[in-house]
């Protein structure tokens, strides 16, 4: 039995595999503001019918709140797979005995930050045979790595409509502070943490004080950000003190992974297939986090491809194709040891 499962309904595809223990446990994106299990079915389908009877399990994680919430959700849901519980087999059919997680953007870097904690509380059990399975391998479409820093092609969000500037710096300060408006930072600007970063900004920007007018960053009305006094619009001085006051809070591998380091070397076991657009503001990232990945990688970009392409997969040739090579990567990652 092949299963798409989320929170609200069971959707069985009847194949002939009765003896599968490997299972594609997918995390959606959205920014954590949007998405769920149901939205990524589009492709998800398709994804299920060329798996050969691997089931995917495709999760909902709590939006809209901030860091550990939908780390410590995802975190919860791998736990409960390899807890032996009986709902466990009731709901997927089996006992998981091999693991592939997968997401796109937000949920690919959800994927990365799970797979860093679960090598982190393995540390901690003395006895080898009690650690916690770790994943096979991880699939991850356009993932954010390092949500904090500012790449080159992060900047491309001025340009291009599916991640707007707006979006990006709302996405960064609510995922990181929970800080959305003004009033919200006038509330920690009395707190030694900020106090210490204007002091700091105060000696770099001493003859810049009046900077450029952030004002320019001015939400759309029709997105998600239509907010009378985001966060963001000040001038230049403060704009750089509340992102370095954001920023403190990226300073660990949980939310940051690149910061993992030598540490990458400890998680060689895992295999990497990560994958972007060469239009995607991730596509640093992703070359970044294929660099500095220890086990067997494999990155592919795409021309002419943006941001969700995977939501979009039969809209032109060109990403019709690249879904195609997708498709292929989770075989690969799935069918095969």
């Amino acid at each position: 039995m092949r299963k798409v499962i989320n929170s609200n309904k069971q959707n069985h595809f009847d194949v002939h595999n009765e003896s599968n223990t490997t299972l594609l446990l997918y995390i959606h994106g959205g920014g954590f503001f949007v998405g769920g299990s149901t939205s990524c079915e589009i492709y998800l389908r398709d994804l299920c019918n060329q798996l050969g009877g691997v089931p995917i399990l495709s999760i909902d994680y709590s939006l809209t709140v901030p860091y550990p919430v939908p780390n410590q959700e995802v975190l919860d849901v791998y736990l409960w797979l390899l807890s032996g519980d009986d709902d466990v087999k009731e709901k997927l059919g089996f006992h998981p005995k091999k693991i592939i997680i997968s997401g796109d953007s937000a949920g690919g870097f959800l994927c990365f930050s799970l797979t860093i904690a679960l090598n982190e509380l393995n540390k901690l059990i003395e006895d080898e045979n009690n650690r916690i399975l770790m994943p096979k391998a991880i699939v991850a479409a356009y993932p954010v790595v390092s949500i904090g820093s500012m790449t080159i092609s992060k900047t491309q969000c001025i340009l291009e409509p599916m991640i707007e500037m707006t979006l990006l710096l709302v996405v960064f300060s609510m995922y990181g502070t929970n800080l959305w408006s003004i009033g919200d930072f006038k509330k920690v600007k009395d707190s030694e943490r900020y106090k210490q970063i204007e002091a700091k900004n105060k000696v770099i920007l001493a003859d810049k004080r009046e900077g450029i007018d952030y004002k320019a960053f001015k939400p759309a009305e029709h997105t998600i950000i239509n907010d009378s006094s985001p966060w963001f619009q000040c001038d230049y001085p403060t704009f750089k003190d509340r992102c370095d006051y954001i920023n403190s809070f990226f300073d660990h591998s949980i939310v940051s992974p690149l910061l993992y380091g030598d540490k990458f070397d400890e998680l060689k076991k895992i295999s990497l297939y990560v994958f972007a657009g060469n239009l995607d503001q991730t596509i640093d990232d992703c070359i970044e986090i294929a660099r500095v990945w220890k086990g067997d990688t494999c990155l592919d970009t795409f021309d002419d491809i943006i941001h969700g392409f995977l939501m979009f997969n039969s809209s032109t040739d060109k990403s019709r194709e690249a879904f195609q090579l997708v498709i292929s990567r989770f075989q690969e990652a799935c069918l095969f040891d």
